[in-house]
Protein backbone atom coordinates (compact mmCIF):
# COMPACT_ATOMS: atom_id res chain seq x y z
CA UNK A 1 0.00 0.00 0.00
CA UNK A 2 1.53 3.56 -1.11
CA UNK A 3 1.83 6.49 1.76
CA UNK A 4 -0.85 9.03 1.77
CA UNK A 5 0.96 11.95 -1.09
CA UNK A 6 0.04 14.52 1.54
CA UNK A 7 2.13 12.57 4.09
CA UNK A 8 4.81 11.78 2.09
CA UNK A 9 5.40 15.73 0.71
CA UNK A 10 5.22 16.87 4.30
CA UNK A 11 8.23 14.11 5.26
CA UNK A 12 9.85 14.62 2.25
CA UNK A 13 10.81 18.35 3.14
CA UNK A 14 11.56 17.99 6.15
CA UNK A 15 15.26 19.96 6.87
CA UNK A 16 17.60 16.53 7.53
CA UNK A 17 21.12 17.97 7.56
CA UNK A 18 22.69 16.24 5.28
CA UNK A 19 27.04 15.31 5.93
CA UNK A 20 29.51 14.93 2.87
CA UNK A 21 32.86 13.80 2.98
CA UNK A 22 35.39 13.03 0.28
CA UNK A 23 37.68 10.10 0.84
CA UNK A 24 40.20 8.45 -1.53
CA UNK A 25 39.42 5.21 -2.68
CA UNK A 26 41.76 2.43 -4.38
CA UNK A 27 44.59 4.04 -6.10
CA UNK A 28 44.17 7.92 -6.22
CA UNK A 29 40.45 7.77 -6.72
CA UNK A 30 38.13 10.43 -4.78
CA UNK A 31 34.58 10.01 -4.22
CA UNK A 32 32.07 12.23 -2.40
CA UNK A 33 30.33 10.02 0.39
CA UNK A 34 26.86 11.62 1.68
CA UNK A 35 24.20 10.38 4.04
CA UNK A 36 21.34 11.76 6.00
CA UNK A 37 23.06 10.31 9.44
CA UNK A 38 19.63 10.69 10.86
CA UNK A 39 17.56 8.26 8.03
CA UNK A 40 19.16 4.89 8.12
CA UNK A 41 20.23 3.65 4.78
CA UNK A 42 20.63 6.96 2.90
CA UNK A 43 24.60 6.31 2.88
CA UNK A 44 25.43 7.41 -0.92
CA UNK A 45 28.92 7.64 -2.96
CA UNK A 46 29.29 9.11 -6.16
CA UNK A 47 32.25 10.72 -8.45
CA UNK A 48 31.09 14.07 -8.06
CA UNK A 49 29.12 16.43 -4.85
CA UNK A 50 26.45 17.33 -7.72
CA UNK A 51 25.88 13.58 -8.35
CA UNK A 52 26.21 12.44 -4.44
CA UNK A 53 23.44 15.18 -3.71
CA UNK A 54 21.17 13.73 -6.40
CA UNK A 55 21.80 10.31 -5.21
CA UNK A 56 21.14 11.23 -1.25
CA UNK A 57 17.67 12.50 -2.65
CA UNK A 58 16.50 9.89 -4.26
CA UNK A 59 17.17 7.78 -1.68
CA UNK A 60 15.87 9.92 0.85
CA UNK A 61 12.83 9.59 -1.28
CA UNK A 62 12.65 5.41 -1.04
CA UNK A 63 13.77 5.87 2.25
CA UNK A 64 10.96 7.61 3.54
CA UNK A 65 8.54 6.11 1.60
CA UNK A 66 9.39 2.65 3.19
CA UNK A 67 9.29 3.70 6.47
CA UNK A 68 5.63 5.23 5.94
CA UNK A 69 4.47 2.25 3.72
CA UNK A 70 5.50 0.52 7.00
CA UNK A 71 3.25 1.81 9.63
CA UNK A 72 5.79 3.67 10.85
CA UNK A 73 7.12 7.39 10.78
CA UNK A 74 10.50 8.60 10.02
CA UNK A 75 12.56 9.86 13.05
CA UNK A 76 12.66 13.81 13.25
CA UNK A 77 15.88 15.64 12.16
CA UNK A 78 17.95 17.52 15.67
CA UNK A 79 16.82 20.72 16.22
CA UNK A 80 18.74 23.75 14.28
CA UNK A 81 21.86 24.89 15.58
CA UNK A 82 20.90 28.15 17.36
CA UNK A 83 24.08 30.40 15.61
CA UNK A 84 23.44 28.67 12.31
CA UNK A 85 27.05 27.52 12.51
CA UNK A 86 28.34 24.54 14.68
CA UNK A 87 29.98 26.18 17.90
CA UNK A 88 30.63 30.06 16.22
CA UNK A 89 29.10 33.38 17.73
CA UNK A 90 26.69 35.14 15.52
CA UNK A 91 28.59 38.17 16.95
CA UNK A 92 30.33 40.26 14.28
CA UNK A 93 34.49 40.07 14.39
CA UNK A 94 35.70 42.74 16.03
Amino acid sequence: MSPDVDSLKHFLAVPYVAEFEVVEYGSGEWWCQAEYPELSGTEVRAKTVLEAVDLLERIKREVVTAILIDGKLPTKPRPPLRSGVCGLSSDPVT
